[in-house]
């Protein structure tokens, strides 16, 4: 070993060396590790000093044999150095995982704290001091007595401590049911829990978050119940509702350091057995279950269901008996409502025994009213009384905002019946889908709505795209001209065309899925599925390519759209997230506007590096640029970034729900400004709003408004769809279009000079390049054939004529008569003065003429065109329509 080499090995072991030091130190000083931890990480400062300070001791000399230290010094220093450095940056990046664990943990604490905290707001205890617990408050409270049954082990009797503290016991072991008749403050209690153990979070680190999650949110799938099921529902819902990453959430669930919350298990109807038998498969599972659980439930539909839960201890809120009754009627100073309570104890008095219910009745009758409700009335009657009377005073005050009574009332009551057939208990209007509608007729407007405003946004960016590439590539005068004509016709050949297209695929998905945030987590990018989509994408392009523009242009400019296109649907399909925090109502809508705007200005930058290459590759093969060229790619470029943008970076969304709140605005199911109602019904106490979102002000209010006669509609699971023969007849619709749309060829001025009055400038035609090759030709027909010509590098030519001659026949042409095989042929007339001396035809040969008998200029009025030559038939005029018809005869 030479001393230069043995210098540079000391000086990087001495860098690696303070390196490691410097971890050591900070390891020990800041990061927050174990005991062990930092004992190790202090060791191996110590350790790294004294290695480098002999290893920087070391001398090497040059042409003499060198001592064993100096190859110990390396070898040790080395030895050690590398896992060292090693061991401290795995402690290094533990701790800082640590650290965003934890300060993920306290955003999340922060806004359940703030969720938890907005919702008690509103409980009865915080309103009009209905106690939370069966704890007998002092003669000096103003809150009366509740009792709690406790119901631990099949052993029964009375709770004698807060729903809180009973949590925390050890024979609990955080696992509670809590039952209760509707109305009983079942939630109120799960809020108050929920409150004391976010109080807990904040004080222990090691303490789990608890989060609410709603019952009415989950649906079994047709997969078997197993004991992630639960699990890996939780995860969908901390995305949807707090943005967490799925792979963070599921560890955070695996840990335990989050504390499920589950409330209104009997929403569920008839799924009830089934959510019972996924929460005891996720308890019995040593991986899935959770320490900690809370299922909120009604005590009738739970008592009912045939599957029990298998959880230690369950509370039941019982009624409120007389004296507590009349104490809080005292308390509210609503004492002569008293009387026709106790005068009628099947109904009003077994209605003000549910807190909730006996709350309402002050606010109802203030005094002197009084219910007019026979004292004979069951309950039934006598709740239907008080929520109609609630509501009546709540509606009918002066400062209504504009909302009549009855205005307010069918509002009301179309919300509770969605959300009734829905299953959900809370509402979002940016969550409004197309089954709001109610009649077919609704339905099928929707429908071909939507299907309306997808053809205008095709037809008004690609017309308008279309008309002014050509106005770039040609004259103002005839480039406006030309393109008003096209733009009229691409509207009408495209609309022809997709909208039936999109009604066949369209029909079962018109679901409005707004774009109204990011998201950025690859973690949600399926590579293998988006992988397929953009294969497929790419051969669909290069086919639709190779069929419409040829060989070489077709699959290259196919390759590169397809590259694009299936790219921008993947980011668009991987950003689509729904907003973490909604603050007020209709922010969705808003921000799905916004992100349309931006994912149409990145959609443009990619079509116009793609088009770019394009016209960078055609530069190349025709050595000479076009006019108006660079511009088309330019024009081109926004055009279809604006397309693509406005349809899958949520502005058609945008449009669906404008569409769809204005039919049901229109069929009286809504208001126009629905968020101004809501929150007008949110000051009435009918409504409890929560920044964007609102739910009824208890379920019993939002089930008389749903009608309380009506049968109660029982969820079930969507059948499976079937949408295969729809797909089928849209391909066939689309090949049979663009088979069509690649054969129409607009008539060039050369070809009008020679063919006129059959065909004019302008004039479009269709032709056939896919059988001909197949049938014979006659003698009559219009062929379309390529100039013989042509260089390599040129622009293709291309001409129309008329067959006169066909293979083996001998023609001669006299003062502008034909003569086939020397007889005169009289239907294909000839200018007069037109001659040509006797030929005859080879195999694949046919001589063609024009149609315009007052030619002057022969030249290229006829011609010799070989069979490989020809590139189509001429079939149809199909514009203008004043001269639409056949050509071949």
């Amino acid at each position: 070993m030479t001393p230069e080499l043995f210098n540079l090995l000391k000086w990087i072991l001495s860098g690696i060396l303070a390196v490691v030091a410097g971890l050591s130190i900070n390891a020990y000083g800041e990061r927050p590790s174990h005991r062990g931890q930092k004992i190790a990480a202090i060791g191996i400062g110590v350790l790294a000093g004294l290695l480098g300070a002999w290893l920087n001791a070391v001398e090497m000399s040059q042409g003499e044999p060198q001592p064993n230290s100096v190859y110990a010094s390396l070898g040790l220093s080395g030895g050690f150095a590398l896992p060292a450095l090693a061991y401290l940056l795995r402690l290094y990046g533990q701790s800082r995982e640590r650290e965003a664990e934890s300060e993920l943990r306290r955003q999340l604490l922060e806004r359940i704290s703030k969720e938890v905290e907005d919702r008690r707001q509103d409980a009865l205890d915080q309103l009009y001091h209905i106690p939370r617990s069966g704890i007998k408050h002092s003669s000096a409270s103003s809150g009366v007595f509740r009792p709690i049954q406790l119901l631990v082990e099949n052993h029964t009797r009375l709770l004698d401590v807060s729903i809180s503290n009973l949590f925390v016991q050890e024979d609990v072991r955080e696992q509670l049911l809590i039952l209760g008749e509707p109305g009983s403050g079942k939630t109120t209690e799960l809020l108050g829990l929920a409150n004391t153990l976010c109080q807990r979070a904040e004080k222990d680190p090691q303490a789990p978050i608890p989060i609410i999650f709603e019952w009415s949110d989950w649906r079994p799938s047709r997969k078997a119940i197993d004991a992630g099921t639960l699990n890996r529902w939780m995860v969908e819902q901390l995305q949807l509702k707090y943005g967490l990453d799925p792979q963070l959430s599921q560890d955070l669930l695996h840990r335990n350091r989050i504390l499920p919350l589950l409330d209104g298990l009997d929403e569920l109807q008839n799924f009830m057995a089934e959510a019972i038998l996924a929460v005891n498969a996720m308890q019995e599972d040593k991986k899935e279950q959770h320490f900690g659980l809370v299922i909120c439930s009604r005590a009738r539909e739970y008592k009912d269901c045939p599957e029990n839960l298998r959880l230690r201890t369950a509370v039941e809120l019982k009624p409120l008996d007389k004296n507590a009754i009349k104490n809080y009627l005292h308390h509210r100073e609503a004492s002569h409502l008293w009387p026709v309570l106790n005068a009628s104890p099947k109904g009003w008095l077994k209605l003000a025994k549910t807190p909730l219910l006996l709350d309402l009745m002050p606010q109802a009758y203030p005094a002197p009213l009084v219910p007019d409700c026979p004292a004979s009335a069951g309950e039934a009657a006598c709740r239907h009384r008080l929520f109609e009377d609630y509501s009546h005073r709540q509606l009918a005050q002066e400062d209504n905002l504009g909302y009549s009574e009855e205005e307010s009332r069918r509002y009301l009551q179309r919300l509770a019946q969605i959300l009734r057939r829905q299953g959900q208990t809370e509402f979002l209007i940016e969550e409004m889908q197309p089954d709001w509608l109610e009649t077919p007729t609704q339905k099928r407007l929707f429908n071909w709505g939507t299907r309306l405003i997808e053809w205008l946004i095709l037809w008004l960016i690609g017309g308008t795209t279309s008309l002014l590439i050509l106005i770039l590539s040609y004259d103002l005068r005839y480039g406006l001209s030309y393109g008003l004509t096209q733009w009229l016709n691409f509207g009408l050949s495209y609309g022809l065309i997709f909208v039936p297209i999109f009604l066949l695929i369209g029909s079962n998905q018109n679901n409005i899925n707004l774009t109204e945030s990011f998201d950025f987590s690859l973690l949600k990018l399926n590579v293998k599925k988006y992988t397929q989509y953009v294969a497929l994408f790419v051969f669909g392009f290069m086919i639709i390519g190779r069929l419409t523009y040829g060989k070489n242009y077709g699959l290259i400019g196919g390759l590169v759209f397809g590259l694009i296109f299936g790219l921008i649907f993947i980011i668009s399909s991987a950003l689509r997230a729904k907003l973490k925090v909604r603050s007020y109502p209709n922010q969705g809508v808003w921000e799905s506007l916004k992100k349309s705007i931006i994912f149409s200005g990145m959609s443009v930058l990619a079509w116009m590096v793609g088009f770019s290459f394009i016209y960078y590759l055609w530069l190349r093969a025709v050595q000479e640029p076009r006019v108006g060229s660079l511009g088309a790619v330019v024009v081109g470029s926004i055009g279809i970034g604006l397309f693509t943008g406005t349809m899958l970076g949520g502005l058609k969304s945008v449009f669906q729900h404008v569409l769809l709140r204005w039919i049901l605005f229109q069929n009286r199911a809504i208001p126009w400004n629905y968020a101004h109602f809501l929150n007008y019904a949110s000051q009435r106490n009918l409504l409890k709003q929560s920044g964007g979102r609102f739910r009824f002000y208890h379920d019993l209010l939002r089930e008389h408004f749903a009608g309380e006669d009506t049968e109660r509609l029982q969820l079930a699971l969507a059948a499976p769809s079937r949408p295969w023969l729809n797909w089928t007849l849209a391909v066939m619709l689309f090949l049979g279009w663009l088979l069509f749309t690649r054969n129409i060829q607009t008539v060039a001025l050369d070809t009008a000079m020679m063919m006129s009055p059959t065909l004019e400038v302008q004039d479009q035609v269709l032709t056939d390049d896919i059988t001909y090759g197949d049938r014979t030709l006659k003698r009559g027909d219009i062929i379309i054939f390529k100039s013989p010509n042509t260089s390599a590098n040129a622009e293709e030519q291309v001409y129309s004529r008329r067959i006169l001659g066909l293979p083996h026949e001998t023609v001669e042409i006299r003062q502008g008569q034909a003569w086939i095989n020397h007889r005169p042929l009289d239907s294909l007339p000839l200018p007069p003065g037109y001659e040509r001396d006797s030929f005859t035809l080879g195999a694949d040969e046919y001589f063609v003429v024009g149609d315009n008998h007052e030619v002057e200029e022969l030249e290229g009025f006829a011609e010799i065109v070989s069979r490989p030559r020809i590139q189509a038939q001429v079939l149809l005029r199909i514009a203008p329509l004043s001269r639409f018809g056949r050509l071949d005869e």
